[in-house]
């Protein structure tokens, strides 16, 4: 796994935001069936989250767009059992529904 993260975009020093649309993670994603698009999305989420902490940013906004939900449900699932975050719907007025924001909290 590279370091480099293509669709990580610095909102500020603390704040990060992340689109998880396949089109910015993989060359060719109608080449993936479901599960693997969903798997893929959801590594890049663990790895954005873990470099976050490492590099002690407070906040990501990761971008799933509306569509059916699964990822929504899936970052969410995910998020649920993860310690040392909080995390809510993102600024509506910036992202619609299409996007959920993580608070990190300070260690």
């Amino acid at each position: 796994d590279s370091p480099h993260f293509p669709t990580r975009h610095t909102v500020d020093l603390n704040k990060w935001e992340i689109n998880l649309h396949l089109e910015e993670l993989v060359e060719f994603p109608q080449k993936l069936d479901d599960w693997q698009k969903l798997h893929t999305q959801m590594q890049h989420v663990k790895k954005c989250l873990n470099a976050a902490f490492n590099e002690n940013i407070r906040s990501i906004v990761f971008i799933h767009g509306v569509g059916t939900g699964v990822l929504k449900t899936e970052l969410i699932n995910f998020l649920s059992n993860y310690d040392g975050i909080i995390f809510k719907d993102a600024d509506f007025r910036e992202y619609g529904r299409g996007a959920t924001e993580v608070l990190i909290k300070n260690s």
